[in-house]
């Protein structure tokens, strides 16, 4: 018991401090409503050029347990984002949350987290490793086979000159 408390507070810790240290490329998130739907800009900002997978979270500033990650969502968000200004997201909060939410003082937040390109070839090897393990394990751990002996008799012999 007292392992799976630790283990809680160390998976937590890990993903809060990731999306900190993740949130360091997302620069003036401003958001508007038009309508329906929720209009949030923001700045996608690095000295490379490279690639993020951007997420957009939903959340409400007196109640730190309220996490929402919107589904019906379009724009510069989800894989391959490139860096620049202005980019935006477009979230159907109408089409999604069907009045259920009800209140103030909600905020968004975009989370970008850099792509890392290497070598394809690392992938392949750490699979077969995987699967090197599982089939080894696999057969250490199975329980042996009976063989299953019949009653009927063997072919007979090959007839000799």
């Amino acid at each position: 018991m007292k392992k799976n408390i630790i283990s809680f507070f160390l998976l937590f810790g890990f993903l809060f401090t990731s999306l900190l240290a993740q949130n360091k490329y997302v620069k003036n998130i401003k958001f508007k409503r038009m309508g329906r739907n929720y209009i949030i800009s923001y700045d996608l900002v690095d000295q490379n050029e490279d690639e993020y997978n951007v997420e957009l979270y939903f959340l409400k500033k007196n109640d730190k347990k309220f996490i929402y990650k919107p589904r019906l969502i379009l724009g510069d968000v989800g894989k391959d984002i490139e860096t620049g200004m202005n980019k935006k997201i477009i979230w159907q909060f109408k089409d999604e949350l069907k009045g259920k939410l009800k209140g103030k003082g909600f905020y968004f937040n975009v989370v970008a987290k850099k792509i890392e390109k290497s070598s394809g070839i690392w992938y392949y090897i750490g699979g077969g490793i995987i699967a090197a393990a599982g089939a080894a394990a696999y057969f250490i751990i199975k329980p042996p086979v009976e063989e299953n002996k019949s009653e009927i008799a063997g072919p007979p012999g090959r007839p000799t000159k």
